[in-house]
């Protein structure tokens, strides 16, 4: 095989891992577009929210925001608020906490 033609063949691979990281990066940008999007319903009160990250109390995370119509679905909440009612030195994750903070951000600078 020519040297030309070895160069052809590894701009061809390199080309098709180009077009796949794209295709990663577009897949992330989506990814986080969502996480960044209010709950699809109108019942998210970020009042009740705000109040939740202060106390973690399950009542407040209840009234928060309809957990059907989040990213995460109706078993992530269920499963968090269970396990708050249940034991009370249940830690509460991280992301949790973090999704809720930037849904209270986003709800109170679109007013």
């Amino acid at each position: 095989m020519k040297k030309y033609q070895e160069l052809e063949n590894k701009v061809k691979e390199n080309q098709a891992e180009i077009d796949r990281l794209k295709k990663e990066i577009d897949r992330l940008k989506k990814e986080e577009e969502k996480e960044n999007e209010l709950p699809k319903h109108k019942r998210f009160n970020p009042d009740n929210a705000l109040e939740f990250l202060k106390t973690f109390s399950p009542h407040n995370l209840d009234n928060a925001f309809a957990w059907i119509y989040t990213p995460q679905g109706f078993r992530y909440w269920s499963d968090i608020y269970q396990n708050l009612e249940d034991n009370s030195n249940y830690v509460v994750p991280d992301k949790a906490i973090i999704q809720i903070q930037k849904w209270v951000i986003l709800s109170y600078q679109n007013g």
